[in-house]
């Protein structure tokens, strides 16, 4: 993630449930559970991720990072607890960081135990519905800079000064060693070991996918958090111009590298890259899509409102925050639009500003985009002010970011979304869809299913449902709203609000 709070990029960084009796998947769901799971592999159709039964899905997750050795979750209390708590709140994704420097701790020497640990998260994880995204994180190239990401035995700095001490993250801007050393990975020089860094690189990236492929439950990977163009950030960084050459130079070349690397490990899930992490404001990308029929682009909104929030600097007014993420969300949906990937927000946030987030959720919901926030818990970066890991648990959970966060929002979409909208003050929910399949082959057959979280959180007395297109399938007050579609229906659209009863009618 980015910010510049705690100082320009911040380290940063809940679905085997499921309901569609209709198409034949049986509901495996707890009974206060607002996650289904979907059919997998999930694969893409465009923009849209969908399950393997062809529904779009959305998704509504959440970052929990573990960046410190011994860096999995469960050193941090996390486990099957924590993701019951996520699945009730309608939480369908985890995004879950993974260590090169832990997985690899020496050259030619991986961590026989590291994978599994991650495994054992994914499948906590897949016991309650929840989808796994695996990220594979660095902030500040890796601990050489007292930091996370990359090991240092793949870490070259020429002997030039290393100013770790100006903290994160000026260092991208301050500290010309770990500039040296991102100028080194994109030019895939040999590193200590004597192999070229993105050899080393692509090798980790598959023994950790090689390892977790036989796992249920993962969405996809994630091949790097945040990359930095190293010295040549200056090029980089005029507004809605971009480093054209750079992004599709050496960017795309290490993406291609990698996909072909990991691939093999895994032929099914979706492989997600990275614009540079100047994305956030509002600097376009220029990044060829790696060759592979199964791609996403995950990119982050943390705006200069963001990285100036708790920074002690000036933050924008809220008007000019909302442009900012305008931008940057507006860049992201044209450039998965127009290179046919799968959209994803992979992380916003790191903010207890309630105004500034629901202005932002406002705007995912908009524009339709799926996303995964940073973080849940008081701790956005999981840690006590001492530096001691908490659990992201009981009273370490943010309940007022929560309350925002887990709001109605369409799971699995038998059709393709037209649009849909959730006030936070009225609790009144809208959603629409096309019962044409995404990608446009054929639309879906009548009994077919789609499912939307409707969190207690935002309905403790229950809620009233008003539906054209389709009959509500499921119980008064459930946390999932099963809606099967009527004959020939051709659009569904539901309105969902506080109160009791329930009024459908099959003419759309």
């Amino acid at each position: 993630m980015i910010r510049v709070s705690r100082p320009l990029v911040l380290a940063l960084a809940v679905l085997a449930a499921a309901t569609s009796g209709c198409l034949g998947i049986p509901s495996t769901a707890a009974a206060d559970s607002a996650v289904v799971s979907p059919a997998e592999p999930i694969v893409h159709a465009g923009r849209w991720m969908t399950a393997a039964d062809g529904r779009v899905l959305i998704v509504h997750g959440m970052n929990v990072p573990s960046k410190s050795l011994p860096a999995y979750p469960a050193a941090l209390g996390f486990g099957s607890a924590d993701a019951s708590v996520l699945a009730s709140l309608g939480f369908n994704a985890v995004r879950l960081t993974v260590e090169r420097y832990a997985a690899e701790p020496s050259a030619g020497q991986f961590d026989s135990s590291y994978v599994p640990h991650i495994g054992d998260t994914v499948d906590a994880l897949a016991g309650q519905g929840i989808l796994s995204l695996i990220d594979f994180h660095q902030d500040e190239y890796g601990p050489v800079f007292f930091d996370n990401g990359y090991p240092s035995w793949m870490t070259v700095t020429d002997g030039l000064p290393n100013n770790y001490y100006v903290g994160f993250p000026f260092q991208y801007l301050a500290n010309p060693a770990l500039e040296r050393a991102f100028d080194h990975l994109w030019a895939n020089d040999p590193g200590p070991d004597g192999r070229p860094l993105q050899t080393d690189d692509a090798a980790i990236l598959s023994h950790v996918v090689s390892g977790l492929q036989s796992h249920a439950g993962i969405l996809g990977y994630e091949i790097l958090n945040e990359p930095w163009p190293g010295s040549s950030y200056p090029t980089c960084v005029e507004i809605g111009v971009g480093c054209p050459l750079f992004d599709r130079g050496p960017v795309s070349t290490y993406y291609a590298r990698m996909v072909a690397a990991m691939r093999p490990a895994d032929q099914l899930r979706l492989l997600f890259y990275e614009p540079l992490v100047l994305f956030n404001y509002g600097i376009r990308t220029w990044v060829r899509p790696p060759s592979d029929p199964q791609l996403g682009f995950a990119f982050h909104d943390y705006g200069l409102c963001s990285a100036t929030d708790g920074g002690g600097l000036p933050v924008s007014s809220g008007s000019a925050c909302a442009a900012e993420d305008a931008i940057a969300q507006s860049n992201a949906v044209k450039y998965a639009s127009r290179n046919a990937t799968a959209l994803l927000n992979t992380e916003f946030g790191a903010t207890t500003d309630a105004q500034k987030l629901e202005q932002q959720l406002a705007q995912f919901d908009r524009r339709m985009i799926p996303w995964m926030f940073w973080s849940y818990t008081n701790y956005i970066d999981p840690y006590a002010p001492d530096g001691s890991l908490k659990p992201p648990t009981n009273s370490n959970l943010n309940w007022t970011m929560i309350k925002l966060l887990a709001r109605p929002y369409p799971q699995l979409i038998a059709g393709t979304p037209r649009g849909w909208s959730f006030n936070p003050s009225s609790k009144a929910f809208s959603f629409s869809y096309s019962t044409q399949r995404a990608g446009g082959a054929g639309r879906f057959p009548t009994g077919a299913e789609t499912d939307v979280a409707v969190p207690a959180v935002q309905y403790p007395q229950g809620y009233g449902v008003s539906v054209k297109g389709a009959q509500v399938a499921s119980a008064p007050g459930a946390r999932t709203l099963r809606l099967a579609q009527c004959a020939g229906a051709r659009r569904v659209s539901v309105a969902v609000s506080p109160g009791t009863g329930v009024s459908s009618s099959c003419q759309s």
